[in-house]
């Protein structure tokens, strides 16, 4: 049993970050209907960026939320007005996509120059661990657990019930109509990329603890993505519980074997795509 609950705490605090990425691939496809393939390597550099504000600035923790809150908003509206903004009218619909896959590139190579290529230490959020019989479960998967919940149910509260998500989301449904009645349309794309890379920016921070700062980290991007689609790909809600369900898999297999996990995660996703190829939690309205 505590074994059980150990690979369960685990698997949910993955699951957590997974959606959390999930969710940033949703929100852009709400807002201006492009896939951001440069998802995995944003949420890397913020670990990158905290490893300098913490390790190398020594910030105190307020310092450092602050500083990182306005870094994260800059790489967001930076990123939107290099990657996305050049390309928004181009009469080929694959270009903005294709920018983010060289955007990708670009970041991840960056990241190499400035930080190099061995993997950096960066303390645990909460220290200590608590035990669960012979078992011990680092806290740093608790704060990931805490940060997870806050973050998820904020975001799935503001763009399925809030007016303010339904203005982020005008954009894509009809640009002109959006724009006649007064909407900031650049505006409302401008703060989706601000939340996509704080969200992004801080869940990096978090893992960084786990998996050590390096451009492994980009990797949690296939797993995300994986998530959206076995919920549903463009539900806010499919892609929270089928992120949940890929690091509980992930997790639940690693008590078999610890080299063929990724093989239980897309095994699993052919199963979903065979069966049910919108999604087990897809809705026809794609909320």
């Amino acid at each position: 049993m505590t074994t059980f609950i150990h690979f369960t705490i685990v698997g949910l605090a993955m699951g957590m970050i997974y959606a959390i990425m999930s969710l940033g691939f949703v929100l852009l496809v709400r807002s201006i209907g492009i896939l951001n393939f440069a998802q995995g390597d944003l949420f890397m550099l913020g670990a990158y960026i905290s490893y300098s504000l913490i390790m190398q600035l020594n910030l105190s923790p307020i310092a450092y939320i602050i500083s990182a809150i306005i870094a994260f908003a800059i790489i967001g509206v930076v990123f939107m007005y290099v990657i996305w903004w050049p390309v928004k009218k181009s009469y080929w619909p694959q270009a903005p996509i294709v920018c983010t896959i060289g955007a990708s590139y670009i970041i991840s190579e960056a990241c190499r120059l400035i930080w190099g290529n061995a993997p950096l230490i960066i303390p645990s959020t909460i220290k200590g661990s608590i035990n669960i019989g012979a078992l011990t479960i680092s806290n740093q998967y608790i704060a990931i657990l805490i940060y997870g919940v806050l973050v998820i149910s904020a975001i799935y509260l503001l763009y399925e019930k809030a007016y303010l998500g339904l203005i982020l989301q005008s954009a894509t449904q009809d640009y002109m109509a959006a724009t006649i009645l007064g909407v900031p349309v650049n505006l409302t794309i401008a703060i989706t990329y601000v939340l996509i890379t704080l969200m992004l920016g801080f869940s990096g921070y978090l893992v960084a603890p786990l998996f050590f700062v390096s451009q492994n980290l980009a990797g949690f991007q296939v797993k995300s993505f994986a998530g959206a689609i076995i919920g549903g790909f463009g539900s806010l809600k499919g892609a929270i519980l089928g992120s949940i369900m890929v690091g509980l898999i992930e997790s639940y297999s690693a008590y078999f074997t610890s080299v063929y996990k990724d093989a239980f995660i897309f095994g699993t996703l052919l199963i979903v795509l065979a069966v049910r190829p919108n999604g087990l939690f897809s809705e026809k309205n794609g909320k």
